[in-house]
C-alpha cells in the first residue's frame, strides 16, 4: 500500500508545525503524518463547515518555484479524490504572488477557496495527499494536463530561443549573473543569423503576458529553446513542448538538479554549462560563448531521445503511435 491518498470525514486540521516552514512534518517531507487531523466532537465543533478540503502545507508554498515543484504534486496526486460536483478548498500557508494565485485557480482552486493559515472549520471530506514525491513523470504530466498546457501541439512559429537573464533587476534574489551576458547574447544572435532558418533570440519578460494562460500558450506555440543562468525564470521551460532544448548555466559552488530532472521527465533535451564563479564568495559567472554556440549547434531543433521510452517501451501503431 502506498498510503498516497486518504479521505477523512467530519474532521478538522490542527497543524503541529509552522506552515511554510521546512519542517520534516510538512507535506512531502519524510515525517509527514496524519496526526494533525482530528475527529470532531460537539464540544469542539467550529462554526464553519466545508464540503471538501485538501491539505497542501508544503514549505514556501507561496513561492512560484515551490508551488510548482511541490504544491502541484500534492494537488495532482489528490485530484481524483475531489468531488466534481463542488469547488474544493485548499489549506495552505501565506498568500503568494498574483501568478501563484493564478496557478491555484488553474489547478481547480479559485482564490476565495484557498485558505491561508486559518483552519478553524470542519471538513466534511478532508483529502490528505501529502505523501507525494518530488520527481515523477506522472505528477508533472498530470499537472500540465490539469492546467491545460499543451504538450505536443504543432506550430509553424516555434522558432524562438528564449534567454532568461538575471542581470536586469527582475529576480527574486541576487547572484548567478552572467558577467559577459552581452557577449553571450551577441554570439547567440550571430549563430541564429548564420543558420538562416527564421529563428530569433527573445529576452524573457514576464510583464509581456497578461496572465499565466497567455504565458503557457506563447511558450507552447513559439519556444524551441530556453537558455540562461539557473534561477526561477528557467522553470518556465516546462510550459514549452517536448523536444525543446534547455541550456542552463550554473556556478560550480551552487549546482541544482531541478531543471535537469524536470526537463528529462518532460522529454526535453537538457544540457548544463558549469563554471567556477568569478570569485569564491559569489555565484556570478563568465560563460564561454563558444561553449554555448557548440551546444546550440548540436541540439537546437533536433529531436532528442525520449527518456520515458526507456521504461515505457510499448508502441501502439494501430492507434498511430510509434
Amino acid at each position: 500500500m502506498s498510503f498516497a491518498g486518504f479521505v477523512f470525514r467530519d474532521v478538522r486540521y490542527v497543524p503541529t508545525f509552522g506552515v511554510d516552514s521546512w519542517s520534516p512534518k510538512s507535506c512531502m517531507s519524510s515525517l509527514v503524518e496524519t496526526s494533525p487531523i482530528q475527529p470532531i466532537t460537539d464540544a469542539i465543533r467550529p462554526a464553519s463547515t466545508l464540503p471538501t478540503a485538501l491539505v497542501a502545507l508544503s514549505p514556501d508554498s507561496y513561492s512560484f518555484q515551490h508551488f510548482l515543484d511541490r504544491v502541484t504534486h500534492i494537488l495532482a496526486q489528490g485530484h481524483h479524490l475531489l468531488d466534481p460536483t463542488s469547488t474544493p478548498y485548499a489549506l495552505t500557508g501565506r498568500g503568494g504572488t498574483k501568478t501563484v494565485d493564478e496557478l491555484w485557480s488553474l489547478m481547480g482552486f479559485p482564490e476565495d477557496h484557498v485558505l491561508h493559515e486559518n483552519f478553524n472549520f470542519v471538513a466534511e471530506r478532508l483529502i490528505f495527499s501529502c505523501r507525494a514525491i518530488l520527481i515523477h513523470p506522472w505528477l508533472s504530466l498530470k499537472t500540465l494536463d490539469i492546467m491545460g498546457v499543451p504538450r505536443t501541439s504543432p506550430s509553424t512559429t516555434r522558432n524562438k530561443v528564449v534567454y532568461m537573464s538575471r542581470s536586469h533587476g527582475v529576480t527574486a534574489n541576487g547572484g548567478r549573473r552572467v558577467v559577459n551576458e552581452d557577449a553571450v547574447l551577441r554570439g547567440i544572435t550571430a549563430f541564429l543569423e548564420e543558420r538562416d532558418r527564421g529563428e530569433e533570440l527573445v529576452m524573457f519578460n514576464p510583464d509581456n503576458f497578461g496572465n499565466a494562460t497567455e504565458l503557457f500558450s506563447w511558450f507552447s506555440e513559439n519556444v524551441m529553446a530556453v537558455v540562461g543562468p539557473h534561477g526561477g525564470a528557467m522553470i518556465n521551460h516546462r510550459w514549452a513542448n517536448k523536444d525543446i532544448f534547455v541550456l542552463e548555466f550554473m556556478p560550480a559552488n551552487r549546482i541544482a538538479m531541478m531543471n535537469y530532472e524536470e526537463a528529462s521527465i518532460l522529454s526535453q533535451t537538457y544540457a548544463a554549462i558549469i563554471v567556477e564563479p568569478i570569485t569564491p564568495s559569489s555565484f556570478n559567472m563568465k560563460i564561454d560563448v563558444q561553449d554555448v554556440i557548440s551546444l546550440l549547434s548540436e541540439h537546437l531543433g533536433v529531436v532528442g531521445e525520449d527518456p520515458l521510452r526507456k521504461s515505457y517501451t510499448w508502441r501502439a501503431e494501430e492507434l498511430g503511435f510509434r
